[in-house]
């Protein structure tokens, strides 16, 4: 039995597999922008973590030398964005495209940050913004010298 192979066969078999190729090229593509996507945005919200960590400590001695009320909601609004901004890195956003956190190592670097948030600047902060509605500027300066010392580090924790 002789096989015959004619040439509409050999180019249906061509288009075929060159159909499959791209599909799975294109598919892969895809995946991996989107991929890199979700890994693009965190990697924006941690640099603006650190940047609000700064702009937090810069808000608290404009309100220590200025004691303008305005600079207490300011601080306020970023503190909020602070704490927004680390619940959408841990636990992703379906309007933004990303997933929560998988790594193990990843959410364990998180929880220290936000451990750190918790406990110890976010309290700063609080009594920054207390003391100054209570134009107690001893007290603040003290508490901004706190302040100051450990933000640095925090911040440089921040990757």
């Amino acid at each position: 039995m002789k096989i015959r192979i004619s040439i509409s066969h050999l180019l249906l078999f061509s288009f075929i597999l060159l159909t499959l190729f791209f599909s799975i090229f294109i598919y892969s593509d895809y995946r991996l922008s989107h991929e890199l996507k979700g890994e693009s945005l965190r990697i924006d919200f941690a640099g603006q973590l650190r940047y609000r960590s700064f702009k937090m400590a810069l808000l608290a001695d404009e309100m220590i030398e200025t004691f303008e009320r305005s600079l207490s909601e300011d601080l306020k609004k970023e503190m909020e964005s602070f704490e927004n901004l680390t619940k959408i890195i841990r636990n992703g956003d379906k309007n933004l495209r990303l997933k929560s956190l998988k790594k193990q190592e990843t959410r364990n670097e998180l929880d220290r940050i936000i451990i750190g948030w918790e406990g110890i600047f976010k309290p700063l902060l609080v009594r920054i913004i207390s003391s100054a509605e209570t134009n107690s500027s001893e007290s603040l300066k003290e508490v901004m010298n706190e302040y100051r010392k450990k933000v640095n580090n925090y911040v440089n924790d921040i990757k």
